[in-house]
């Protein structure tokens, strides 16, 4: 018989029966389950029979699955063919890179009242934030930084009150704080108006209500004297008066001194102020109380009174009004360019052309004010003056502002204007050869020199407060006398 015939023999030979192939992998796959459960369940009690099986390697998974394919053989098979030792499956080490899936168990909702409380917790209480103004800044922009509310700049700049200071009055390098909530929503603001002013705006629905608080101060009396050898302000600075001082004691005489023309070496002036400290500092200067200044031997005291409705003045001893009815120089900076003339030549006509006015030289766009009060009777371009306005103050007096670069916003014919109230800016439109303003002081529409016209005086301080003007007034004349007299002396020593 052939090889071939014998294997054929030998295969087809009937063999005692043995344990099926199949019954072998149980035994070698059941203990593989039976444990990965056991593991999943020391970690996990409360797992499930699906979750358990989760746990098991995909190394045991294809060793049960091989099992299974094993015991498909035929259970005739001779046992020859299966090996005899059974070897621990140990399934490789997983590589670094790889991470391991692991099941937590979800934590139980929380309750309403819980989260709540932690929403709470997790909000942070309103905080101040200080705000700067940067170069370009509308209050909008400056919201939009600080991720602070668009609509509640809106209404902040709309306030009745004080709006307009956080729009035309909002300046580089302003600062100021905010208190908003976590949504950006103002709930406060505070902006300081000045050392001791400062604005406080609260939260009132969708609206804000405004109140000006002021700081606590002290106030101290200090005075100043000086006698004219260079120039008013330069002596005034070297006597121990501010820059502010200085235009304020210009502005009370401004009416009776011209301060470019009139001023004279040997001219003398004492004046006495008030000072504000705050927690022992001084913060600025406050008011002039009193003032003397002697020109080309004429003593102008000038003394400051409040009376009961709240307006304050500088009155004379005897209780005229220091201030007149018109300005002598609608400007706080010149010089003067040019006089009244009625046969002067026009510079740039060549030709003699009445100049029936003075012109006053300054830089451009130098405020302008209105000498008195009165109605805008013209605003608009008219021939060499360029851009004119002129105010018509009664039936006598009328005032011409030439040469404008610009009208003040919000003025036009049938405007009523105060006395020192801006109406335009200093320029050179028209027949002019440098920036300057061309102002007229017209009776009856007859030209007048505005240099030596007499202008109208003011009213005089009513009857009813004449008594306590002159009961307050009392200590500051003996305090100015007493000082004129140290002065005199001194003055007389240096000699």
């Amino acid at each position: 018989m052939s090889r071939i015939g014998e294997d054929y023999i030998w295969l087809a030979k009937p063999q005692r029966k043995q344990p099926s192939l199949r019954m072998l992998g149980f035994a070698i796959g059941i203990p593989l389950v039976v444990g990965a459960v056991s593991l999943a369940n020391w970690d996990q009690p409360e797992s499930s029979a699906n979750k358990a099986r989760a746990m098991i390697s995909p190394v045991s998974a294809a060793e049960a699955k091989a099992s299974d394919e094993v015991g498909k053989f035929d259970t005739d098979m001779d046992v020859a063919l299966i090996p005899t030792e059974v070897h621990e499956i140990i399934p490789p080490a997983a590589p670094e890179s790889e991470t391991t899936a692991t099941i937590s168990t979800p934590l139980p909702p929380a309750t309403d009242a819980a989260a709540k409380s932690n929403k709470a917790s997790r909000t942070p209480a309103p905080d101040w934030i200080n705000v700067k103004i940067e170069s370009g800044d509308t209050l909008s922009l400056a919201f939009l930084r600080y991720d602070l509310s668009y609509r509640d700049s809106l209404t902040i700049s709309h306030l009745p009150n004080y709006g307009s200071r956080f729009t035309r009055g909002l300046k580089t390098g302003d600062s100021f704080r905010v208190k908003a909530d976590a949504n950006g929503r103002v709930l406060a603001l505070e902006f300081p108006l000045d050392e001791i002013r400062t604005l406080e705006l609260r939260r009132d629905a969708d609206s804000f209500t405004s109140n000006a608080s002021e700081a606590s101060v002290e106030h101290r009396v200090a005075y100043a004297v000086g006698t004219i050898d260079t120039s008013f302000y330069v002596d005034a600075l070297e006597a121990g008066l501010s820059d502010n001082l200085i235009m304020n004691l210009a502005y009370i005489y401004g009416w009776d001194i011209d301060f470019v023309q009139d001023i004279r070496a040997g001219d003398r002036f004492i004046v006495v102020y008030d000072e504000l400290y705050r927690d022992g500092e001084k913060i600025r200067d406050g008011k002039i109380l009193a003032a003397e200044f002697q020109n080309q031997g004429r003593a102008l005291k000038a003394l400051r009174y409040t009376n009961n409705e709240g307006e304050s003045a500088y009155y004379a001893p005897d209780g005229r009004v220091m201030k007149k009815a018109f300005l002598r120089v609608p400007m706080d900076q010149f010089r003067i360019s040019s006089h009244f003339n009625l046969q002067r030549k026009h510079p740039i006509l060549n030709t003699i052309r009445a100049h029936s006015g003075t012109d006053y030289a300054a830089a451009t766009g130098t405020p302008i004010k209105a000498a008195g009060d009165g109605r805008i009777a013209f605003r608009g371009r008219k021939g060499g003056y360029g851009n004119l306005i002129e105010i018509r103050h009664n039936n006598r007096i009328s005032t011409r502002y030439g040469h404008m670069s610009r009208f003040r916003s919000g003025l036009g014919n049938g405007s009523f204007v105060r006395q020192g109230q801006t109406i335009g800016y200093v320029g050179q439109s028209g027949l002019a050869t440098g920036p300057h303003l061309h102002y007229e002081f017209r009776v009856y529409g007859a030209p007048k020199n505005p240099e030596t016209v007499a202008l109208p005086k003011a009213d005089p301080l009513p009857k009813k407060y004449m008594e306590e003007f002159k009961r307050k007034s009392a200590p500051l004349v003996a305090q100015i006398e007493a000082l004129d007299r140290i002065q005199v002396a001194s003055n007389s020593g240096m000699q």
